[in-house]
């Protein structure tokens, strides 16, 4: 694979199409995993760790590790890629996207998705600032 191929391949249909579902899969993810936390945290120690081994909160757990983690692990590693190689800008905005990607993880890259990907992509070249 050529440098060049490798820059765009972020761009492709099936990469935007990708991602799409994975950042949906991952605000749901989030979103989740927040409202459970949020009950189990009101409901006492006791309580919380009864409820949280029920059956009807097992598919969900399924859903959130089997589903959702790898979506979003693909997700945090694209947007990475993208403002590795792709986002060109001036220097301390990368340098401050990558360092927000990096330590925000899986947790944050939605915004980069929303602030700098989905932008570049629906004009179909790189934006600059």
């Amino acid at each position: 694979m050529d440098m060049e191929n490798r820059k765009t391949w972020g761009s492709e249909t099936w990469t935007r199409r990708l991602f799409g579902i994975s950042v949906t899969a991952n605000l749901i993810l989030l979103t989740t995993l927040a409202g459970l936390l949020a009950l189990l945290s009101n409901l006492g120690v006791q309580r919380a760790s009864s409820i949280a081994t029920t059956g009807w909160l097992k598919p969900i757990w399924f859903g959130l590790a089997v589903i959702g983690t790898p979506l979003a692990l693909f997700l945090w590693l694209g947007m990475l890629w993208h403002c590795t190689f792709v986002y060109k800008t001036n220097g301390w905005l990368k340098a401050a996207w990558l360092s927000f990607l990096i330590v925000g993880n899986w947790v944050l890259t939605p915004l980069y998705y929303f602030l700098v990907y989905q932008r570049q992509t629906a004009v179909g070249r790189v934006a600059r600032p």
